[in-house]
């Protein structure tokens, strides 16, 4: 997929209270080569298990890849339909300057140590549901991340047109969605060692389409936000118009510190003029209200209102 928005805004408490902002995005590009039927050899090709997936924030929990932005190697054994095993090596390297003697750092003492991030993983698809399992950085368990996720299109079965994802992420250090809430600041994130995430979509159930999704981490400690939820409700004016309304909210569970919320609202318009291409305007609004944020010598109240005005344009191919 190929995304292009201009947007056109304003944030209090920024430099430039109004600007206007220029993004371009290509998802999903990748080389992939077959020399036999079970074996698929792979360049920049994120593969994720369906159940990572967030269908309003438009993005994975990274524990859900079993590919990489490097190189992969990807088996479909054919005694086992639906399934992929992936080992991937990202072409990166995580480099650790560490000092340690008895217990304390010296000057001039100091090791560095290169590890490389290799990745093993399966997605398993056996037509009532979709299960992945993942390891990333197998190598560095500093920065290790274990994923286990689940997907089920008409939910096992029972309920057409009703769609769950639900997930765990597991990791030595952290594993988080960035920014889910429309960022203000970056006051968004919530992550944490364990991340739980789960969404439901209802299409052509009821006269109008609604997903809803979450995130959270399960230590109120970890992180500036704790929980993440947003809920979009979708009606079709006709064939080629639609118009969605999304609410969303980050907020802090643990008592001891008690930030406060941020909230984010949108409204879009889009409308698919061939069958690969869409055109869409939106209106992003996004606030605090008396957020406690720590500012190196204390903790202040700030109060946040920004405003955004997407225009885009979407080609899928």
């Amino acid at each position: 997929m190929v995304k292009a928005d201009v947007s056109i805004g304003h944030q209090d408490g920024s430099e430039d209270d109004y600007g206007l902002k220029w993004n371009g995005l290509v998802k999903d590009w990748y080389v992939e080569v077959r020399p036999l039927s079970f074996l698929s050899l792979t360049y920049h090709s994120d593969i994720f298990a369906e159940g990572s997936y967030f269908p309003i924030y438009d993005d994975n929990v990274a524990a859900g890849n079993i590919g990489s932005s490097g190189f992969s190697v990807i088996f479909r054994p054919e005694q086992v339909a639906g399934l992929r095993f992936g080992v991937t090596l990202p072409f990166t390297e995580e480099t650790t300057n560490w000092v340690l003697v008895d217990g304390k750092t010296k000057e001039g003492l100091e090791t560095t140590e290169e590890k490389i991030n290799v990745g093993i993983g399966a997605i398993y698809d056996f037509g009532l549901a979709e299960i992945g399992a993942s390891v990333r950085d197998v190598a560095d368990s500093d920065e290790r991340l274990l994923g286990f996720y689940i997907y089920s299109a008409g939910l096992f079965g029972q309920v057409e047109g009703v769609n769950l994802r639900a997930g765990f992420a597991h990791a030595w250090d952290a594993v988080g969605v960035e920014d889910p809430v429309w960022a203000l600041d970056g006051y968004g994130s919530v992550y944490g060692e364990n991340l739980w995430n789960v969404a439901v979509e209802v299409t052509d159930v009821l006269p109008v389409a609604l997903t809803f999704e979450a995130a959270g981490n399960t230590n109120s400690e970890d992180s500036l936000f704790d929980l993440y939820g947003a809920v979009t409700v979708g009606i079709g004016i006709n064939d080629q118009l639609d118009l969605s309304l999304t609410g969303k909210i980050g907020t802090d569970l643990n008592s001891d510190t008690d930030i406060g919320s941020i909230y984010a609202a949108e409204a879009a318009l889009d409308f698919a003029f061939t069958e690969h291409d869409t055109l869409g305007v939106a209106v992003d609004v996004g606030f605090t209200s008396g957020l406690k944020v720590d500012t190196g010598i204390g903790t202040a109240e700030v109060d946040y209102l920004g405003f955004y005005f997407p225009v885009y344009w979407k080609h899928t191919f």
